[in-house]
């Protein structure tokens, strides 16, 4: 899914390409992986989606976090280390924090 993302490589030399790539690259990793890589049988159940919901919402945070971050160091955000090191990071923060996301709004959960 991710590899998708492979042409906006050439493109990324400008502040707002870079934010490109990596709003769909932080997007392609944490849902492309969540609903569409893997078989999951509640894919129809509507928890599942209020949970995807709630998740959007965590991920739009640390997407605004990470152009943030981009703005404050638009020199370092440029360069290749940097820019796929922050969004390796802020890929797994998401990724996790979605997947708590998703256990508290299953239905078994004690919580939920």
């Amino acid at each position: 899914m991710s590899l998708l993302g492979l042409p906006f490589i050439p493109l990324a030399h400008s502040l707002t390409t870079i934010k490109i790539l990596q709003g769909y690259l932080l997007t392609a990793i944490v849902f492309g992986g969540l609903i569409f890589l893997r078989k999951r049988p509640e894919i129809n159940k509507a928890w599942f989606w209020k949970a995807i919901a709630t998740g959007f919402l965590i991920h739009a945070v640390i997407l605004t976090g990470v152009f943030y971050w981009d703005n404050l160091n638009p020199q370092t955000a440029a360069k290749t280390f940097p820019l796929f090191g922050v969004l390796w990071v802020a890929s797994m923060v998401d990724l996790f924090i979605v997947l708590v996301v998703i256990e508290i709004f299953r239905p078994n959960h004690e919580g939920g």
